[in-house]
């Protein structure tokens, strides 16, 4: 990997690089969330949802902040004894409690807007550098002479439609380069095509393996994909995010909370 008159390798004094580059990162990350994505979120009409505060209490916030967020009902039981209140009560003070330390829809927002930026920004350049490589286009030549969030915006603004059509074109790219290009193209290619060039070594072994993992993990996340799109063909919407395990606990105990103020109305 020596530098020649006409090949530059990078050295490992590059990696220095990432440090200012990250702080640059962060830097832009905050910038545009709060000039750029705010705005977008509040004219393409996101709402954010009124939280219930919850009333002060030093000893449900000490167990809190030291013990288990979700306490089981045994301690539910002592915890209300020692508060002077039902179990039900303490339940719902920490489901709220627990709300608070989560991200608002704003923030989600803000979030998704900065990674599709971030994404789409990259995957343009990447293509522009790599378009007029030779083994962008074959790539077997990549061994000679060797010595690699859209969806969830329209979701927080309740584009429900567009939402759905973007999830739908994701899913068939998602399925083609992750299940049918990634494995024919690029793990055969590293796997078989390099032994016919090159001796296997120690890179040889640990870049397979990492290769094999990701596509084991392209999967399972190809698994949650069809369960989503079953979900969608059976009911003609897209109810939940399976993923999404916090945001489905919060629109549960929202639907609990609502039927229990309905059945207290009625009595």
């Amino acid at each position: 990997m020596k530098d020649t008159e006409e090949i530059r390798y990078p050295q490992p004094r590059h990696l220095l690089l990432s440090i200012p580059f990250t702080a640059l990162l962060l830097i832009l990350r905050v910038v545009f969330q709060r000039t750029i994505a705010l705005p977008l979120g509040r004219k393409m009409g996101l709402k954010e949802k009124v939280r219930k505060k919850v009333s002060p209490n030093a000893v449900l916030e000490a167990y809190y902040r030291t013990h288990q967020k979700q306490p089981k009902e045994r301690d539910l039981i002592g915890l209300a004894k020692q508060c002077d209140l039902q179990p039900r009560q303490v339940e719902r003070w920490f489901q709220s409690r627990l709300k608070q330390d989560q991200l608002s829809l704003t923030e989600k927002f803000c979030e998704a807007s900065w990674m599709t930026t971030v994404t789409g920004t990259t995957s343009i350049i990447g293509l522009a550098i790599l378009y007029e490589k030779s083994w962008f286009w074959n790539d077997r030549e990549c061994w000679i002479g060797y010595p690699c969030q859209l969806t969830k915006v329209f979701v927080y603004v309740k584009w429900q439609r567009t939402s759905e059509i973007s999830f739908i074109l994701f899913a068939i790219m998602y399925l083609s380069v992750r299940i049918v290009i990634f494995p024919y193209k690029v793990l055969y290619n590293t796997y078989y095509y390099t032994t016919e060039l090159i001796k296997p070594f120690f890179g040889y072994y640990f870049m397979n393996a990492n290769l094999m993992v990701l596509q084991l993990l392209s999967i399972f996340w190809a698994f949650l994909i069809f369960k989503m799109m079953y979900k969608f063909l059976q009911f003609g919407t897209m109810k939940k995010d399976i993923r999404s395990d916090s945001e489905d606990n919060n629109s549960d105990e929202e639907e609990t909370e609502q039927k229990e103020a309905s059945t207290e109305l009625c009595m």
